[in-house]
């Protein structure tokens, strides 16, 4: 019977990128700024990297596809590096990916790193032309913001939550974002929004209002097995993935 793996996984060290519109570096800048950061809060060698999984979304207009852009910008030292992608979940899935090889025995130190950097292709908003045959036909006009509108007015729907109620708590997650987002240096929108201002921000796809939007950087975890040698004490550990 499956017991998960709580308590077999230790998040040693993290590291991330600055948010924002960065001209002055190219994504593999920011996996070396984020990768250096890690390392230097998991206070260990990168020589005891073991495997690493790699991240990011629509990789062909990012650093391109497989676990190569990842092993050659950071130089590892001759480890797998296993690339995966999932759209909004490709941090997560790596994530989950060097967990469950920590926590099988199979290494002691294993990386997990996701990157993205959109806006150095020229192109505005998402690139098009994703998806087989198929999907082209039943989405040929499909936006980011389209599809989580659609998402969110289905649950609306399903749910019977009031549009008002669903707009206030859209509402309240990006208040609460830019009020975190004023406190953190590395976050792209440093002043905090006041909740008139968001909920009557510009309709873009209803329910969704100018100020429901994300920005992607990069960030890598270092995680050791339990038994490993640790510099913290005690860890932050990975409960479930």
């Amino acid at each position: 019977m499956a017991k998960g793996i709580k308590d077999k996984v230790a998040i040693l060290g993290m590291g991330c990128s600055k948010f924002g519109e960065r001209w002055d570096s190219g994504a593999e800048g920011l996996m070396v700024e984020a990768f250096m950061e890690c390392i230097k809060d998991a206070g260990i060698d990168m020589t005891q990297l073991q495997a690493a999984w790699f991240s990011t979304a629509i990789d062909e207009v990012h650093v391109g596809k497989s676990g190569i852009p990842l092993s050659t910008t950071l130089r590892l030292p001759n480890i797998p590096v296993t690339h995966v992608e999932n759209m909004c979940a490709s941090g997560t899935e790596a994530f989950r990916g060097a967990c469950y090889a920590v926590a099988s025995g199979a290494v002691d130190f294993a990386l997990a790193l996701g990157v993205e950097k959109l806006k150095d292709t020229g192109y505005g908003g998402l690139p098009g032309g994703r998806g087989a045959p198929l999907q082209q036909l039943w989405a040929a006009n499909q936006t980011a913001p389209g599809s989580f509108a659609q998402l969110a007015s289905a649950y609306m729907v399903r749910h019977d939550v009031k549009y008002d109620d669903l707009k206030r708590a859209i509402g309240h997650v990006s208040w609460k974002s830019h009020q975190n987002g004023a406190k953190n240096p590395k976050a792209h929108l440093q002043k905090a929004v006041e909740m008139d201002t968001i909920l009557n921000a510009p309709m873009i796809a209803s329910p969704l209002r100018r100020w429901a939007c994300s920005i992607a950087a990069a960030c890598p975890m270092a995680l050791p097995r339990p038994s490993s040698p640790r510099r913290k004490s005690p860890s932050r550990w990975a409960r479930r993935t």
